[in-house]
């Protein structure tokens, strides 16, 4: 069962280098050396405005003709 697996996952790799994009992006790629806990956080914190700029343009888009639809007092 597994060497028809390991077969499969040759092919596949032969055609789309799966394994080799794997390695030279994730596995193996050089990490600076003084990596603590900031460092995550700014790229968190970077992912995370980047979401919420996308999310409210995309929401004033949306929601531009609201006093029509809401009855204000």
């Amino acid at each position: 069962m597994s060497d028809n697996i390991t077969k499969v996952f040759n092919w596949v790799n032969h055609r789309l280098p799966i394994q080799n994009t794997y390695e030279r992006h994730l596995s193996k790629h050089p990490v600076p050396s003084k990596v603590n806990f900031w460092y995550l956080f700014g790229a968190l914190a970077s992912v995370v405005l980047i979401i919420q700029i996308i999310s409210g343009i995309w929401l004033i888009k949306l929601c531009t003709d609201w006093r029509g639809r809401f009855r204000l007092r």
